[in-house]
């Protein structure tokens, strides 16, 4: 995903999955991580690959949450898109040096 891309879901897609989610908006961030993809020695255009990470939430939070970030993408040009949901354990969540 371009970065141009990213900067411009991130205006809207944090208000609507503060709303969906009933999470404050300001608990999300979107990344940029710059990824070259090759094929047989060429330089090949990659699906976009969408990492979430997130306290565990109901399959229907994570179903829903796929989707709004699929159609966002959808919206952009970006056909195919895989997402993945790495779950966070409170235990192992620090914020500024404290435990969670």
């Amino acid at each position: 995903v371009e970065e141009a891309t990213v900067k411009e879901i991130s205006e809207t897609m944090a208000e609507a999955l503060s709303f969906a989610l009933n999470t404050p908006a300001d608990y999300f961030t979107f990344e940029h991580v710059k990824t070259d993809f090759y094929f047989g020695g060429e330089a090949v255009k990659g699906a976009p690959m969408i990492e979430v990470l997130w306290f565990e939430r109901s399959q229907e939070a994570q179903d829903l949450t796929a989707q709004m970030l699929h159609e966002a993408l959808l919206s952009k040009g970006y056909e195919e898109t895989s997402i993945i949901f790495h779950k966070l354990l409170s235990e192992s969540y620090y914020d500024n040096g404290q435990h969670y």
